[in-house]
């Protein structure tokens, strides 16, 4: 009798034993599928720069480092700085904290004390824009925010909320809430 209790609490105590490794596999797997996304690559202290049609520099894309999140599609990227020459003469540069590019894209997301300066050789001073994001399209050679910003020519300054400047007919529109400041 002892015997057959004996072996009865063994197969009971190996049913329970077996179970709760199932238990435990299952959230093994469960944990698995939580694990954090593979990076496609990952770049510091790196230089991007793409060619026109005519061999000249079109853009140069500096970063202090940028992971690729093969999930997303998206390329994240710390401490940007943009030069793009839209046209002939025509230097923009613009700075940000942060910024994603989808790779094939041709569409730059900035955030973060973006800064977009433009520079023309017969003007005595830069255009200097600032906000806290923008869009750049280089195909379309449009930068557009609706975030508030600030529009600097020399002593000149204009907030507005919003702005879409076409880089390539050379106009910038202020969407709304414009208000300036001229000093003499």
């Amino acid at each position: 009798m002892m015997p057959r209790l004996l072996l009865l609490v063994a197969l009971v105590g190996l049913i329970l034993a077996i179970l709760r490794l199932a238990r435990d596999d299952s959230g093994l797997a469960d944990g698995a599928s939580r694990s954090p996304q593979q990076t496609g690559y990952y770049l510091r202290d790196s230089t991007v720069t793409e060619y026109g049609v005519d061999g000249k520099v079109r853009l140069q894309l500096a970063v202090r480092s940028a992971t690729e999140d093969p999930a997303r599609q998206i390329v994240d990227m710390e401490s940007v700085a943009l030069d793009y020459f839209a046209l002939q003469g025509q230097q923009w540069r613009l700075t940000a904290e942060r910024g994603q590019i989808t790779p094939g894209s041709e569409v730059v997301e900035l955030e973060g004390d973006v800064v977009m300066k433009g520079e023309r050789g017969s003007l005595p001073e830069p255009a200097v824009v600032r906000t806290e994001r923008m869009t750049l399209d280089t195909a379309a050679q449009l930068a557009v925010t609706d975030a508030p910003v600030t529009l600097g020519f020399g002593a000149y300054v204009i907030a507005a909320t919003g702005m879409r400047a076409d880089l390539k007919a050379e106009t910038l529109k202020l969407e709304s809430k414009v208000n300036g400041r001229f000093n003499p």
